[in-house]
């Protein structure tokens, strides 16, 4: 899997831990993420990144602030 390798060699170069990140869906508690089925759910349940990691936005999400369909950037920090 190529994001799992690029996570992993970036903490072999780097020492940066790699995060799980477990989505959380404020809609309505019987479609929770947690929930859903594998081919059911329209988003993924787990986010993996590290500080360095290279990202790629694959929906337009906030059109206004710069979020769209192929936007690329950089995780500088996590929160």
């Amino acid at each position: 899997m190529k994001n799992k390798d690029g996570l992993e060699a970036l903490h072999l170069t780097s020492g940066e831990p790699i995060v799980r990140i477990n989505a959380v869906y404020a809609g309505d508690t019987q479609f929770a993420a947690t929930k859903a089925a594998e081919d059911k759910a329209k988003f993924e349940k787990s986010l993996y990144l590290a500080r360095g990691a290279k990202v790629m936005c694959t929906w337009t999400g906030w059109l206004e602030a710069g979020l769209v369909n192929c936007g690329v950037g950089t995780v500088h920090g996590i929160i």
